[in-house]
């Protein structure tokens, strides 16, 4: 059984984008992040964005999902769409899990 989720982007410059992924051999909610940003990346490269896709690189690295787990994510079947945001400077506590500060 496929487990698909939907996802969308909120940030000023990719806010309102959104995409389905299956996230059954996903374990970390970075590998998610990462599955969300490749996928804007070839949206982007696809309508030859250039300068966008130059931003989020540029950004790539501050993209975090601070408000679901992997195990929400995963388990809940309420249909929601769950955000990857780039707001505040993003960090992590000593488990590995991302803090706004």
């Amino acid at each position: 059984m496929y487990i698909e989720r939907q996802f969308g982007i909120s940030c000023p410059n990719f806010g309102g984008y959104v995409v389905k992924l299956v996230v059954n051999n996903f374990n970390t909610l970075e590998q998610i992040v990462a599955a969300v940003l490749e996928q804007l990346k070839v949206t982007l490269a696809s309508h030859s964005f250039q300068a966008l896709l130059a931003t989020l690189e540029s950004e790539y690295s501050r993209y975090h999902i601070h408000s679901a787990t992997i195990e929400d994510i995963l388990l809940d079947e309420s249909g929601d769409t769950y955000y990857v945001c780039n707001h505040g400077a993003c960090a992590r506590d000593v488990s590995g899990n991302n803090i706004t500060v």
